[in-house]
């Protein structure tokens, strides 16, 4: 019999003694628990950032250009891996796999076929749980959250260097007036800043005459990319140019 040696995040156990507590003080049962999903969601995050990958995060509102960016690959160059099931906005060979779930997701990942993959609409695999789930309360936002982080930290895990990773999602309003990726609850927002997980994170923009890309934050958003990987603040909206920026950095 064979056993795989694997870096342990501590998952829900509860000593009696913490039952105890939670009958007797809510509010240190509270605590304790909130301190627990840090330490998971802090082991997840340094399990990514330690593994050298490239994980790109492509921000924006639905209709700004997310989807329309990957037109200039080749077939061969990405998998799309398309979480709502929505056809492509525009005419590609591009292989998709639609309705992807995160058994889906690992499981293409895992078999690291191409150099390249995105995952359509990522916002989607929390909101999708949260209505499909039958969890409640804490329990069902904790699953949520740790689901999604779960899923970044298996990339550095599954893939190779040479593979790199598109998260394409929705944006909202942060509690401080930046615009920033969307998640559910504040379990994440509470301990971790999403967008600190990926060493790229892209927001698309645009104006009457064009969409583009903000390569880094004004301060308004939470855009970043490392020193001078690009040589503007704003780029047109092509993802397969900026794979290629990203190799070549």
């Amino acid at each position: 019999m064979f056993f795989m040696a694997v870096k342990w995040i501590p998952k829900r156990l509860v000593e009696l003694s913490l039952i105890n507590v939670a009958a007797a003080t809510g509010k240190l049962f509270v605590d304790t628990c909130e301190a627990e999903y840090q330490a998971r969601i802090e082991a997840a995050a340094d399990a990514v950032l330690e593994s050298g990958r490239h994980l790109v995060m492509l921000t924006g509102p639905s209709g700004s250009g997310k989807s329309t960016s990957l037109r200039n690959f080749a077939p061969d160059e990405i998998g799309v891996l398309n979480v709502a099931g929505k056809p492509l906005p525009f005419r590609s060979d591009i292989r998709v796999a639609d309705n992807a779930t995160y058994q889906t997701i690992q499981k293409v990942l895992r078999a690291n076929n191409m150099r390249a993959y995105a995952i359509d609409d990522s916002q989607y695999l929390m909101g999708f749980e949260e209505m499909d789930s039958t969890k409640t309360g804490f329990e069902k936002f904790n699953s949520i959250g740790f689901n999604f982080i779960g899923l970044v930290r298996s990339i550095a895990t599954m893939t190779d260097r040479d593979t790199i990773v598109y998260f394409l999602h929705h944006t909202e309003m942060g509690d401080d007036g930046r615009i920033k990726a969307k998640t559910l609850g504040k379990l994440i927002d509470n301990h971790y800043t999403l967008e600190g997980l990926f060493s790229v994170v892209l927001m698309v923009d645009g104006d009457a005459k064009r969409h583009y890309f903000v390569t880094n934050s004004d301060g308004s958003n939470t855009c970043k990319s490392p020193i001078g990987m690009f040589d503007q603040p704003q780029i047109d909206n092509d993802l397969r140019m900026v794979d290629g920026i990203i190799r070549e950095y």
